[in-house]
């Protein structure tokens, strides 16, 4: 059986859910005979590798009662979400997807024992805290994921020493002078 170090963030949330009814033995047992290296993963991983085995009515209740979440409806990828899917995976856990029309942020949550680090992260946007299923936030990650591994040229890092002269001997980094400030090498 999956088990984390005690005192961590991964213990103290495991023993809520499984308080809360969410997590029990029968469907701890299906998430790792689904996924061979279980036993690696962290919580986050893990609930969402057993997306599938987890009651999605008790999760949403869960979220929505105990921890100040609102459902707005089936949590699903947005193109406003890009600007945010370039700095990576959270480490928080949760996802913003939607920004509304007061500029507040929309977060599905997977983790609300971080919403303090993700408020602190957000907090420029005002979060409203969404209640998502897990199926809806494996999706939304797997969005994130492909949305950060095509982010534009211009999110990427220029190394300026790759290449500071070009074909014509002019300093391609004084862009007060230089002509064509597009032809830069990327990393």
């Amino acid at each position: 059986m999956i088990t984390f170090p005690q005192g961590s963030e991964d213990y103290f949330f495991m023993n809520e859910l499984r308080e809360a009814n969410i997590l029990n033995a029968d469907n701890i047992r299906k998430i790792e005979t689904l996924t061979p290296n279980a036993i690696h993963l962290n919580l986050s991983e893990f609930l969402l590798t057993g997306a599938d085995c987890i009651n999605e009515s008790m999760w949403l209740t869960w979220l929505i009662r105990f921890k100040g979440c609102y459902r707005f409806g089936n949590v699903v990828w947005n193109d406003q979400a890009k600007i945010w899917s370039y700095q990576g995976l959270p480490k928080d856990a949760n996802f913003p997807y939607l920004l509304t029309s007061e500029q507040r942020g929309i977060v599905a949550v997977l983790r609300p024992d971080r919403l303090k680090q993700t408020s602190e992260r957000l907090k420029a946007l005002r979060p409203h805290w969404a209640a998502a299923t897990l199926g809806e936030i494996r999706r939304l990650r797997k969005s994130w994921v492909e949305s950060f591994s095509r982010r534009p040229y211009e999110m990427t890092r220029i190394d300026p020493s790759s290449k500071k002269i070009d074909s014509s001997e002019n300093d391609m980094f004084n862009f007060e002078s230089y002509a064509d400030p597009l032809s830069y090498n990327l990393r």
